[in-house]
């Protein structure tokens, strides 16, 4: 995991430990069940990337994030909004979003703290608070990522939260029963499986069943899987499909654009059409940036973004069976220095988006055989490297989408290249390497 970049991550709970593990081998496919198993048969075989994992984001590409799936810090005030069906409104507009709202105690993270301050803001001006335990006592029991923008909270071992950019959704403490479960919607793409006396269960479509003794259980439905195809069996005798469930209360409480019906954004509708239905809660929210097609071999690509809170990339990729989308959250620290990554991408080409300060003119990427030693401050530096490929990034409202076809000389580990982004300015007319994986 050394070349992403990512920052140390802090230590888990063992149980938390092993529930992320248990999710993310879920997600990635790694072990579909026939029969049921204990979770602790997965622990051995990826304990070592749990932590890196957890500190991420889950998604099949890479981004350089911190512990802030979401930018929470970034959003907007809270607005009321109308989200539609079974959706409360938000706050007053200019007012307070957290105003009457009995906070949770600090966790020591503040992307949790925020996160489950939303929760509470939700439940509590819905009306709904007396369903709930005193949100002065709520705390969570594990906080994960979602792609770039959201993330899901099991909330005192005992119900959920998932907060996205614009809304949040809470399922109550009970669902729909089935056997000793009960099941809850929480969005298009995701259910929970409340498990109050921790119980066995299993839940998912044949040869793809996640199986789970967790009290909270986030359950991911992808793309054309609907919960009436899934069956569910329990450790109560229950053994059939997956019971229509309950709707979790949905609180839209950030009044965000939409992308506009234009060429660009049709683009990304069906970009989003291929990717799993769990990665975004609304997916409109990203909003396209500009076209960087500079000709040649080096693959166009489609920026886009979420306001401060995000940005990624669609583009036309054969490894991932027709178009990618990359995406990261950007965080502060992508607005000071003069270019810092945001998203790195390999698939059948390289492509890299890269934050930029006002004062950059130009970006350029290239890909150089790679060093045989990383160079160390005491060694001679390296030889100049002739570039094998080289091509001209696109700036696009302070990001540089860069793409090169890199993949065809990258046949075997003698003849492996490394990406390198050069940035220039007035002041550095020669360039300067900004980036190199």
């Amino acid at each position: 995991m050394n070349e992403l970049e990512l920052p140390p991550a802090p230590a888990l709970p063992a149980d938390v430990r092993e529930r992320v593990l248990h999710r993310v081998l879920h997600r990635m496919d790694a072990a579909p069940a026939a029969a049921p198993r204990r979770r602790t048969s997965f622990l051995a075989a990826a304990a070592a990337v749990v932590v890196a994992i957890a500190a991420t984001t889950v998604t099949a590409v890479t981004g350089f994030g911190a512990d802030d799936p979401a930018g929470l810090d970034r959003l907007p005030p809270a607005t009321v909004t109308d989200g539609g069906p079974g959706t409360a409104p938000g706050e007053d507009p200019g007012g307070d979003p957290f105003a009457g709202v009995e906070l949770p105690p600090p966790s020591g993270q503040p992307a949790t703290d925020l996160a489950l301050a939303r929760c509470a803001a939700a439940v509590v001006h819905s009306g709904r608070a007396g369903e709930y335990p005193s949100t002065r006592e709520w705390r969570s029991t594990l906080h994960m990522g979602v792609g770039a923008v959201e993330s899901d909270l099991e909330i005192n071992d005992s119900f959920a939260c998932l907060v996205s950019p614009g809304s949040v959704a809470v399922s109550g403490l009970t669902g729909t029963p089935a056997g000793e479960v009960q099941v809850v919607r929480m969005s298009a793409g995701q259910l929970v499986v409340l498990n109050p006396d921790g119980r066995e269960f299993a839940i998912g479509l044949p040869g793809k069943m996640l199986i789970s003794e967790d009290r909270v259980t986030f359950v991911d439905i992808y793309s054309g899987e609907t919960p009436d195809q899934m069956r569910l069996t329990d450790a109560g005798g229950y053994d059939g499909p997956v019971p229509e469930p309950v709707q979790a209360l949905v609180v839209a409480d950030r009044d965000l654009p939409e992308r506009p019906d234009t060429p660009e954004g049709r683009y990304l509708d069906e970009c989003f059409e291929g990717l799993p239905t769990h990665a975004h809660v609304n997916d409109r929210l990203w909003i396209p940036v500009g076209w960087h097609d500079v000709g040649g071999a080096a693959p166009p690509a489609l920026v886009a973004r979420i306001g401060d809170l995000a940005a990624g990339f669609c583009m036309t990729d054969a490894v991932y069976g027709g178009r990618a989308f990359a995406e990261a959250p950007l965080h502060p620290d992508h607005r000071s220095g003069l270019a810092s990554p945001v998203v790195f991408h390999r698939g059948e080409g390289s492509a890299v988006l890269m934050a930029v300060s006002p004062d950059v003119t130009r970006v350029e990427i290239a890909a150089v055989p790679a060093l045989q030693h990383e160079p160390t401050p005491d060694s001679a530096a390296p030889p100049q490297q002739e570039p094998v490929a080289e091509a001209g990034c696109t700036i696009l409202d302070r990001l540089a989408m860069c793409t090169i076809d890199s993949q065809p000389r990258e046949t075997s580990r003698q003849a492996r290249v490394q990406v390198v982004v050069t940035a220039y300015t007035a002041d550095s007319p020669a360039g300067v390497e900004v980036y190199r994986n």
